[in-house]
């Protein structure tokens, strides 16, 4: 690390000091930087003072654009309130001194627009250039604070973008949506909402030309499956009866109401053996102490509802001689889960899961 022994062309007179030319006044280490952003395949070369105009800030890949005006104002105050704080990260460039992050303190409405002629740097060198692109987008993702520029959607577009590129470059093959999920996550979990997110992941998806390979399967909630019968991709021949109410369904999530199904289950076996059911209940930790005892009433309660539904099960199979779902007009589909069952935009019939199947066993027999 090298430290300088001249002061002239470095101070300023107010906001550089001699205090600031001493790199060993810096305190911030290298390594809490890189665990506070998750930094990874970035190494330390040299600390050094730096005059600003030695500096390129002219490509910064975490940044679409130059920093805004509102952006430049607020880091100028910042500094015109506080100072140069020498607990402050310096200035990350690489070796031929282009800047890694940093871009906005670089401009000329910031630093040289108060008389700061130079900044203390730490330069880097990165393992890949999927680790420089992760650097550069995950230093301009940080916590709300004094000095904090973060990212907008189009910068976490571009970051993401710039990654998915130089993944398919360097490996030759697409990332997978759980990757491109989690890399939107990295560059923008800070400065973006979740409903920024969730929107930049669907615009970038909806690219047929981008390197992203689509999940196998996909993974539904009520809400994102009921968002997607409503839009332009669902083409079944239910859409118009289901979208405008007229055709009344039950949306079922299998991955859920365990609790209740296994309450049926074991009800179940009890009325086979012509028993009656005991039951001890566990009940989860209530999230205000002394509450307990109402989860444990709220569970009775609920206990006490499924019976009285149940006996307007019975009195519909009494009537009609079968279970409502077994109705010879009730329906039954299933939510499309590959790949390509979702791009065909219908839902699938119970008849051709059946064919499928009997179709697979066929083949069993014949290998």
């Amino acid at each position: 690390m090298n430290n300088t022994t001249s002061f002239d062309h470095f101070v300023d007179g107010e906001y550089f000091t001699e205090q600031h030319c001493d790199i060993n006044n810096w305190t911030y280490k290298f390594e809490d930087f890189c665990r506070e952003y998750d930094l990874k395949g970035v190494t330390l070369v040299d600390k050094k003072i730096e005059l600003l105009d030695s500096l390129d800030s002219t490509l910064n890949g975490g940044k679409k654009a130059d920093p805004t005006p509102s952006d430049r104002a607020k880091l100028k105050e910042s500094y015109e309130n506080h100072g140069i704080q020498l607990d402050q990260a310096p200035i990350c460039v690489t070796t031929d001194l282009k800047s890694a992050n940093g871009g906005t303190r670089l401009h000329p409405d910031v630093l040289r627009a108060l008389g700061v002629k130079a900044y203390c740097v730490w330069i880097v060198e990165f393992d890949s250039i999927l680790d420089q692109i992760d650097f550069e987008n995950k230093v301009n993702d940080p916590d709300r604070g004094i000095f904090a520029r973060q990212n907008d959607i189009s910068d976490v577009e571009v970051g993401v973008m710039n990654f998915i590129g130089a993944y398919k470059d360097q490996f030759n093959q697409d990332i997978s949506e759980d990757e491109l999920r989690a890399k939107i996550e990295e560059y923008g979990g800070n400065s973006l909402t979740k409903t920024e997110r969730n929107n930049l992941f669907k615009k970038i998806m909806s690219q047929h030309d981008v390197d992203v390979k689509p999940a196998r399967y996909k993974n539904w909630t009520n809400q994102t499956f009921e968002s997607w019968m409503q839009s332009r991709d669902f083409s079944d021949t239910l859409k118009d009866e289901i979208n405008d109410g007229s055709f009344k369904f039950y949306l079922q999530n299998t991955k859920n109401e365990a609790r209740w199904r296994t309450h049926l289950v074991e009800m179940a076996k009890c009325a086979k053996a012509d028993e009656p059911m005991n039951i001890i209940t566990m009940t989860p930790e209530p999230e205000t102490d002394g509450d307990e005892d109402e989860l444990r009433k709220e569970y009775y309660n609920d206990k006490e509802n499924l019976c009285i539904k149940l006996d307007h099960i019975f009195a519909y199979k009494f009537k009609h001689g079968c279970y409502p779902s077994q109705h010879k007009d009730a329906v039954l589909k299933f939510a499309p889960s590959s790949h390509a069952e979702v791009k065909d935009g219908k839902l699938i019939d119970l008849g051709d899961v059946l064919e499928r199947l009997a179709r697979k066993e066929l083949n069993k027999k014949e290998d």
